[in-house]
């Protein structure tokens, strides 16, 4: 795939597994902190909901994972709002994807237990909402998605969207054996 003439390609935000290093540079890459992974200034075909995008890339294998992190997103402390983008981004998820496995809970134990404390309890890692989609058979060499909510405060949250590819087992085994050379 060539960025430069303006073709898109079919996969997630425009990109393909195993899209080498070289042509995604196009895409303004940063290295992260972690082996394999970079921060991409743009993708082909951007999403109005997410403004953060994160490549996990190696020279073998090419592009293996993608994480797309929203906009922040104003929120009450029962997390509404927040639900509200989350349930409609499943939502054309599962139009494309068919059903996934949706985890909505308190953790048990949680003090964080009335309805005006969700957001709180998301903060404190204590709460969960997210929906994956794996072991099927989905299109573009996806073989795994992930859709979930964070919050680092009580009136502001994000989603996160990640898809793995098939080749992400050799990608994850690459960049651990990298970042564990120093060791």
């Amino acid at each position: 795939m060539i960025f430069a003439t303006g073709a898109v390609a079919a996969g997630p935000f425009g990109l393909n597994k195993g899209d080498s290093l070289s042509a995604l540079k196009a895409l303004g890459l940063e290295p992260a902190k972690s082996a394999g992974f970079y921060y991409a200034k743009s993708v082909p075909s951007p999403h109005p909901q997410f403004s953060f995008y994160g490549l996990g890339i190696t020279p073998e294998e090419g592009l293996c994972k993608i994480i797309a992190i929203s906009k922040p997103i104003e929120t009450s402390v029962y997390g509404s709002e927040l639900k509200d983008r989350f349930e409609s981004m499943r939502d054309a998820l599962i139009a494309k994807y068919g059903e996934g496995k949706t985890f909505d809970y308190l953790r048990h134990g949680s003090i964080w237990d009335e309805s005006k404390d969700w957001m709180m309890a998301l903060i404190k890692k204590e709460r969960v909402l997210e929906t994956y989609w794996s072991g099927g058979t989905y299109p573009d060499g996806v073989t795994g998605i992930n859709l979930e909510v964070s919050a680092d405060e009580r009136d502001s949250g994000q989603i996160t969207l990640s898809y793995e590819f098939d080749n992400f087992a050799a990608c994850r085994a690459r960049t651990k054996a990298k970042d564990n050379e120093s060791l």
